[in-house]
């Protein structure tokens, strides 16, 4: 099963027609989670991007 041709099904379940692929909701979880793993970083939290990523993926 290719995940970019897996439409993302809560969009569909609310009656949204033209809904993101799981690959690309996936893909902006994870930009978004490096991101505020190096946000945190810089604000003194003690959060690796690997434990971000993890939490993010579960």
């Amino acid at each position: 099963m290719r995940l970019k041709a897996v439409p993302h099904v809560g969009w569909l379940l609310r009656g949204v027609r033209d809904v993101e692929s799981v690959a690309s909701h996936t893909f902006g979880v994870a930009i978004v989670s490096m991101l505020l793993a190096d946000i945190a970083r810089e604000r003194g939290w003690r959060w690796t991007s690997k434990r971000v990523l993890r939490i993010a993926a579960s």
